[in-house]
């Protein structure tokens, strides 16, 4: 799998605040999407169709951050290297 996925603290905590109905569709939902590639948004309720769509939002700006920081960190150590060279 070639799908990097970033889930934070933040994500966890704004998930674990919902009631419980809404968290399980929710996760569910996330789930379905986001490792399934399934869009399932449309079975929610719109209340939980715009607390997922403000959840996914999260998910994809922290793993975009991630991604980003990954890729700054390798270019860092390769101009290191070859510095040293």
């Amino acid at each position: 799998m070639g799908t990097t996925i970033v889930i934070t603290p933040n994500v966890i905590n704004t998930i674990n605040a919902l009631p419980v109905e809404e968290r399980l569709a929710i996760t569910a939902a996330l789930a379905s999407e986001l490792i399934l590639g399934k869009e399932s948004a449309s079975s929610l309720t719109p209340a939980q169709a715009m607390i997922f769509s403000m959840i996914k939002d999260y998910v994809c700006r922290d793993t975009e951050r991630c991604i980003n920081g990954i890729s700054i960190m390798r270019n860092a150590r390769n101009c290191n290297s070859r510095r040293a060279l």
